[in-house]
C-alpha cells in the first residue's frame, strides 16, 4: 500500500503546477490573477482524482489481504475441525481413530454443493430482494448502553439500522438487546431488567417476490432460532415444524439431528414472508453505561455517565440474510472417490451427516450407499437416531449385531453413493459429511 501511495505522490508532482505566484492583496481584474485561480482549479482537480485512484487502489489491497487471509483462515478452521472430529467422534465411537470429512471435489455426478452443504441439482434459482418488514421482542434494537474506550459504540457503529441485515453486505450487523442487571443497583432506567430472561425477537421478512430459502449469515455462536412462520398475504401465517436449533453451534452437529448446523439455511413453502423468531444465549462481556441526569450545587441539570456494574447484554446479532428462489430435479446421485488409501488396513467403516429434512420431506428421501469391497451397503449415518446398518467391520466371528454389518476380510476398497429425492421447490440439505475410519480392534 505505501508503495500505492509513493505513486500517486509522485503522480501529482508531475501533473500539478507548484510553483509559487505572489500576489498583492489589492491586485484585482488581471491576467496574474486570472491565471492563478485557473491553476488552482485544475489543481484541485488533480488531486481530487487522485484521491479517488488512491481510494481504488487501498481498497483493491485490503480486498485482496482479505482473500489472502480468508484462505489462511480456512486452512486453520479445517485443521481445528479434523482434531474435533476426531476428538469428539472417535472418543465417543470407540470403534474408530481416525476422521475425514468430503467436499464436493470429492464426489462425481450431478449435485449441487454451497458453503460446505450438498442439496439436490438445481434446475432453476433466483436471488430475492428482501427487507425487515417488522420487529417485535422483550428488548431493543441496536447496541444502545454499550460503553467502550470512554464512548457509547452506538456513536461509531450503530447495530439498530434494519437494513444491515439484508445489505449482502457481512461486515455490516443488526442487533436485537436485551439488558439485565441486579435489583441492588443503586441507579437503573427502564431498559435495564432485574431478571434473567434472553433476548427474544420475533423478525418479519418481506421479500420482493416469491422465496422458498433464506440463509441467516451472524458472527454469533450465541444465535438460537425457535420458531418459524410463513404467509403470502402478511396476515395469515403457517408454521414449520422444526425443532430449535443453534446457528453456528458446531457442537450441536455432533449430538443432535434434523438439522445442518453451521449453515444457517432455512426452507420453507414458497411465499412472500416469513416470520421468525430469535433467542439469545448467554451476554456479552461489555461494560454498560447511561446518562444520568442531575441536578448540581448551582441548581442547572447536567449528565453523569452512570456504569451499571451488574449489567448484562443478551444479543441477537445478524449479519446478512439471502433469500432465494429454487427449483430442484426430482433425483440426485453423487458418488465419491475411492475411500481407501492403498497398504492401509481398515476394518470398520461408518458414515457421519447432519441431515435436514425441511417441510415434512420424508426420510427415504436421502440414502447413502457405501459400496465396500466392491458390494454395496445401504447405511444409515452413524449419529442418525434411524434403525438399520451403520458400521461395516471386518470380523471373523458371527456374532449379530443390531447396526453392525460384519463382512469377512479387511477393508481394502471402499465408495460412498449419496441419493437425494426432491419435490420440486424442495430439497434435502447435507453437510457435515464424514466418512469414520476404524484400525484393529
Amino acid at each position: 500500500m505505501d508503495r500505492y501511495v509513493n505513486d500517486i505522490v509522485n503522480s501529482l508532482n508531475s501533473k500539478m503546477n507548484i510553483e509559487k505566484t505572489f500576489i498583492h492583496p489589492e491586485e484585482y481584474g488581471n491576467q496574474k490573477l486570472n491565471n492563478c485561480l485557473s491553476q488552482s482549479y485544475e489543481d484541485m482537480l488533480v488531486i481530487d482524482k487522485s484521491q479517488k485512484d488512491l481510494a481504488v487502489k487501498v481498497e483493491d489491497t485490503l480486498n485482496r489481504t482479505l482473500k489472502r487471509l480468508d484462505v489462511v483462515n480456512s486452512y486453520i478452521q479445517a485443521e481445528k475441525e479434523r482434531l474435533q472430529d476426531i476428538s469428539m467422534l472417535c472418543n465417543a465411537k470407540t470403534d474408530y481413530d481416525n476422521v475425514a470429512t468430503l467436499m464436493d471435489n470429492d464426489f462425481s455426478g450431478d449435485f449441487s454443493y454451497e458453503d460446505g452443504v450438498f442439496y439436490s441439482k438445481l434446475s432453476g434459482s433466483s436471488v430475492v430482494k428482501c427487507i425487515v418488514d417488522e420487529v417485535s421482542g422483550n428488548g431493543y434494537e441496536g447496541n444502545k448502553y454499550v460503553r467502550k474506550d470512554n464512548k457509547y459504540l452506538e456513536d461509531i457503529i450503530n447495530s439498530a439500522a434494519y437494513k444491515n441485515a439484508t445489505d449482502n453486505n457481512i461486515s455490516t450487523y443488526w442487533e436485537y438487546s436485551r439488558i439485565t442487571a441486579s435489583n441492588t443497583e443503586p441507579y437503573l432506567i427502564a431498559d435495564f431488567n432485574t431478571d434473567n430472561a434472553e433476548a427474544t425477537s420475533t423478525v418479519t421478512l418481506k421479500f420482493a417476490s416469491k422465496a422458498n430459502e433464506l440463509s441467516i449469515k451472524t458472527s454469533s455462536e450465541t444465535v438460537k432460532v425457535v420458531g418459524i412462520k410463513y404467509s403470502d398475504d402478511g396476515i395469515n401465517y403457517k408454521d414449520i415444524n422444526m425443532m430449535p436449533f443453534i446457528i453456528n453451534n458446531k457442537d450441536e452437529s455432533y449430538k443432535e439431528e434434523g438439522y445442518i448446523y453451521g449453515s444457517g439455511i432455512i426452507s420453507f413453502p414458497s411465499s412472500k414472508y416469513v416470520r421468525i423468531t430469535f433467542e439469545s444465549i448467554g451476554y456479552e462481556n461489555e461494560t454498560l453505561a447511561f446518562e444520568r441526569i442531575v441536578s448540581n450545587e448551582a441548581e442547572q441539570i447536567e449528565k453523569i455517565t452512570t456504569i451499571v456494574p451488574t449489567a448484562k447484554r443478551h444479543v441477537i446479532k445478524l449479519n446478512d440474510i439471502f433469500v432465494k428462489s429454487k427449483l430442484f430435479e426430482s433425483e440426485t446421485s453423487m458418488k465419491s472417490k475411492e475411500l481407501i488409501t492403498k497398504d492401509t488396513d481398515i476394518y470398520a467403516l461408518s458414515v457421519f451427516a447432519n441431515v435436514y429434512l425441511p417441510n415434512n420431506l420424508p426420510k427415504d428421501c436421502v440414502k447413502f450407499i457405501l459400496t465396500v469391497n466392491g458390494v454395496d451397503y445401504e447405511v444409515k449415518p452413524v449419529n442418525s437416531y434411524e434403525n438399520g446398518i451403520k458400521i461395516i467391520r471386518f470380523s471373523q466371528g458371527k456374532m449379530p449385531a443390531e447396526y453392525t454389518k460384519y463382512i469377512g476380510e479387511k477393508i481394502k476398497s471402499a465408495t460412498l453413493t449419496v441419493i437425494m429425492k426432491s419435490k420440486g421447490q424442495i430439497s434435502p440439505y447435507i453437510n457435515n459429511l464424514k466418512i469414520l475410519y476404524g484400525g484393529e480392534v
